[in-house]
């Protein structure tokens, strides 16, 4: 009883927790704005704007700190508008005072960002060639709220996967004490079977653990072949880089994922003879994973300090942080090895479907593309893949010199908090079960 009231508590706070992060991660401009005065000025253009005499639309006697103008309007192509402002209602418009913002488009509406504090307002937008506009409003600082289903539905189900593994582990300290006693007893294990599947992988071959360094250098000369000059696909510091800070993310979740789903399988033999705690065969397939992506991160080294000779890039000391996302992945990475290890007991079909869900999830991630280029309502539901957050919290401290702030490091933790619990709750709720289905 006292059990499922905790849990239902932990709902609950969950869903009020949702709803509050889903309004601040979505309409945090609007929260702001709607503690300030509006007004809203009505343009109509018929057949769109097309000189720049007709883009220029002048707001008089603004008079007030404007956050952010929504625009009513068909924008067509157009992705960017220039801005000029005045600080006194005297004051004509000149390049000084003016920045080019771009359209942000949230839940059907458009939204150019000022903040500043401004006394008169011009606004000049412009279509691409051949395209049309058609401008029917704007309003300063909007007072509405959007709300984002799927956001709110993720931040919801993350804090009470998070609570209901506590609460779980809390009832059941005594078994989940003996399991950390057993990982202290069984180190050496982990150890010397991560180090039999290094040396097994690399046997007999030539070039050996070099394959780990050359395989995504490989890959990544391929791919920047056919996306910089065929595709033409451009990002900031240059595809390769790009192509490489995803690849390196996406492969050891791959590598790490498919190995572990048969590792109980595999160990039926061992386990039905001897006691030996069964986490230890999924953890160590993610343990030698991640082994292999620290060898792979070699390439992107290479690659950097040529960029660095040839000054397209330049370091910074952002790159330090690079173990931060390291181990967001390696923890978002052990949950769903423990979480496939375990379906794959009980079902088989597991392994067939995880490889296609494997390619739907890479090609539903920026890897090979910036999230930019695809339309609105999918670069929305890409977002909420925790793939995305973690590639782009990695590309920003190695490419971008940037240092994530804490809305993003609070995503990520998130994420791996929340699959990591889950999934270590799933095996050690099963694993007793294993040895009659394996």
């Amino acid at each position: 009883m006292k059990r499922k009231l905790l849990i239902s508590a932990v709902l609950i706070l969950s869903i009020v927790l949702g709803l509050g992060l889903g309004v601040f991660a979505f309409s945090a401009d609007n929260l702001e704005n709607s503690r300030r005065d509006y007004e809203r000025r009505e343009y109509t253009v018929e057949n769109g704007l097309s000189t720049a005499e007709d883009s220029l639309v002048i707001l008089d006697a603004v008079d007030t700190y404007v956050h952010n103008v929504r625009i009513d309007a068909q924008l067509g192509e157009v992705g960017e508008i220039t801005v000029f402002y005045t600080e006194s209602t005297n004051e004509e418009f000149s390049n000084q005072r003016s920045f080019v913002t771009q359209i942000e488009k949230k839940n059907g509406d458009y939204y150019a960002t000022i903040d500043k504090s401004v006394a008169r307002l011009r606004l000049d937008v412009y279509p691409e060639p051949e395209g049309e506009i058609s401008l029917f409003a704007l309003e300063i600082n909007p007072r509405k709220l959007n709300f984002n289903t799927l956001a709110i539905f993720t931040l919801t189900l993350l804090p009470f996967l998070i609570g209901y593994s506590v609460i779980e582990t809390l009832f059941d300290k005594k078994s989940f004490a003996k399991d950390i006693l057993a990982m202290k007893r069984y180190k050496y294990l982990l150890y010397d079977l991560v180090t039999k599947d290094i040396k097994t992988k690399y046997r007999r071959s030539v070039l050996g653990i070099l394959w780990s360094v050359l395989n995504p250098l490989l890959m990544m000369l391929v791919l920047t072949a056919v996306f910089s000059n065929i595709i033409r696909v451009e990002v900031e510091g240059g595809f390769a880089l790009f192509y490489l800070t995803g690849y390196i993310i996406f492969n050891f979740i791959s590598e790490s994922t498919s190995f572990a789903l048969y590792t109980i399988t595999n160990a039926a033999p061992l386990i039905k003879k001897v006691y030996i705690p069964k986490y230890v065969f999924p953890l160590e397939k993610c343990i030698f994973s991640f082994v292999n992506m620290l060898f792979s991160l070699t390439a992107f080294v290479i690659v950097f300090v040529f960029f660095c000779i040839t000054g397209k890039v330049t370091p910074s000391l952002s790159m330090l942080l690079f173990p931060i996302p390291m181990i967001y992945v390696f923890l978002f990475s052990l949950g769903l090895c423990f979480i496939l290890a375990t379906l794959m007991v009980f079902f088989r079909d597991i392994g067939h479907i995880w490889g296609i869900l494997l390619t739907v999830w890479m090609y539903g991630s920026p890897i090979i593309y910036p999230v930019e280029l695809v339309p609105d309502w999918l670069g929305s539901i890409i977002r909420l893949n925790p793939l995305y957050h973690y590639i782009d919290y990695f590309r920003s401290v190695m490419i971008y010199g940037r240092v994530p702030g804490l809305l993003e490091n609070g995503i990520c933790l998130l994420y791996s908090l929340a699959f990591f619990a889950i999934g270590v709750v799933i095996f050690r709720k099963s694993q007793n079960k294993f040895v009659l289905h394996v």
